[in-house]
């Protein structure tokens, strides 16, 4: 189980030698999810993600994990773009692939 106050990187895919990130930031704990989450859940308190650019995700919104882990499952060459997460919540009504840390 990833504690409270870890650097974790939130990821909402990787395909073809690219990975789609929301960024890093912080694991801050479980809580209950706001109205504006994506993702897919069941009515439990989610993992919420404190973003180092102030924004928040959550954990059914995304593939996260500790920085280090998620980033050596992918290899060097892959590129890394980075996905804002208001932009896509509003693209989107759901956000494929979430739930629990994927590492």
């Amino acid at each position: 189980m990833t504690e409270i106050g870890t650097k974790v990187t939130a990821i909402l895919e990787a395909k073809d030698g690219v990975v789609r990130s929301f960024g890093d930031g912080v694991y801050a704990g479980d809580f209950p999810l706001p109205p504006e989450a994506g993702g897919f859940n069941l009515g439990q308190d989610n993992p919420r993600i404190d973003l180092d650019n102030g924004k928040t995700v959550w954990g059914c919104e995304s593939w996260w994990g500790p920085t280090e882990k998620v980033r050596d499952q992918f290899p060097k060459d892959w590129v890394w773009e980075t996905v804002d997460i208001d932009a896509h919540r509003k693209a989107n009504t759901s956000i494929s692939g979430g739930g629990t840390p994927s590492v």
